[in-house]
């Protein structure tokens, strides 16, 4: 049975850290987001949950992706 599908919506902080820095946390997630979390380094405009929206930071959406792919 396959996963469920992880979406998420990139804020512009982490996108533009992961163009300055290709090796770092942001630049792997952004190779590796899809669409439906929003990631953000700035959680304190957003709210923690917007409908099915769930709202985290570059770190917690990293960890949402280690389980995903961990056995």
């Amino acid at each position: 049975m396959a996963a469920p599908e992880l979406r998420a919506v990139l804020d512009t902080n982490v996108v533009v850290s992961a163009a300055l820095k290709p090796h770092s946390l942001p630049a792997a997630i952004v190779s590796a987001a899809t669409a439906s979390h929003l990631v953000t380094g700035n959680t304190r405009h957003f709210p923690h949950q917007f409908r099915t929206i769930r709202v985290v930071t570059p770190r917690e959406f990293f960890a949402l992706l280690l389980e995903r792919l961990a056995p």
